[in-house]
């Protein structure tokens, strides 16, 4: 009769027998204590090739260095002191990705050689990995910062502003952006609380969009009292049809997207000027 196969929970297991100090096992992940990162691994000789990266003897060498000391530490201790630094490692990690969020640094400069350096050289915790930063604590942030957003808006009234526009990759994308009326401590503030890419630009993609972020947002339809869109007649259509639902709601179109409008039909009706105004431009566009 064969052997049965080892589960993953029981390998995980047997590894954390094995090296007590180097790795520590969940019910789904292998989790290597010195480099600070969750281990794929089915096999044992996949965990030996991990501990013999250069990554994983460096964060041995220097946490073994800041270790070093001469009095003698009970083991209860050494279990203790071990759950502390995970919390504090993790929470070092939530940190730095927040950091990088809100400064709009891409998570991959992590890997870059000086920002290795430094962070490792002012600080005891191994960096994450970028797979670490995007799939573990960026949704977190994400789930924070809307949570956030939710107890701004609660029982207050709002406004609201929808823009589509194009990405690089030319996708329709449209964001919604809301503001807290009657609150001194908001005036000026602005919130964006989602995108979204759509199949197909149209009134009803726009009033669904609409009506599923207020929804989202925990908003009463009754407290929508403003709305801030452009002139295009599908979101002009969109508004009529969202008043139904929105009795408070006051529909405005924005002025510079009217003035634009103006602009461009004074530009067809004179060609001629147009065109000397083009030239012009074009030649004193390298002047120094």
């Amino acid at each position: 009769m064969g052997k049965d196969k080892e589960s993953g929970k029981a390998f995980f297991k047997r590894m954390e027998k094995t090296y007590p100090n180097e790795f520590r096992a969940d019910d789904s992940v292998l989790f290597c204590k010195m480099c600070d990162v969750p281990v794929t691994a089915t096999q044992k000789c996949q965990v030996e090739q991990h501990r013999k990266t250069g990554k994983h003897a460096s964060s041995i060498a220097r946490k073994n260095k800041t270790g070093d000391n001469k009095t003698q530490t009970l083991l209860t201790t050494v279990k203790n002191d071990t759950a502390d630094n995970d919390r504090d490692a993790i929470e070092f990690h939530k940190d730095l990705a927040k950091a990088f969020a809100q400064a709009n640094i891409p998570f991959h400069k992590i890997t870059h050689p000086a920002v290795k350096e430094l962070f490792e050289k002012h600080t005891k915790y191994a960096l994450p990995s970028v797979f670490t930063l995007r799939n573990k604590y960026l949704p977190q942030l994400f789930d924070e910062t809307l949570t956030k957003l939710k107890q701004i808006a609660a029982d207050q009234f709002i406004w609201v502003s929808l823009d589509e526009s194009t990405d690089c990759e030319q996708r329709y994308v449209v964001n919604f952006v809301f503001g807290v009326l009657g609150v001194v401590k908001e005036f000026g503030r602005s919130y964006l609380f989602a995108s979204k890419v759509l199949d197909a630009v149209n009134n009803s993609a726009i009033a669904a969009f609409f009506d599923e972020c207020i929804n989202e947002l925990g908003v009463q339809k009754c407290k929508v009292l403003l709305c801030l869109t452009d002139a295009a007649a599908y979101m002009i259509c969109a508004m009529d049809a969202l008043i139904i639902l929105y009795p408070k709601m006051i529909h405005f179109t924005c002025a510079a997207h009217g003035l634009h409008r103006v602009a461009e039909y004074v530009r067809d009706e004179h060609k001629d000027v147009n065109k000397l105004i083009s030239n012009v431009k074009k030649m004193l566009t390298k002047v120094k």
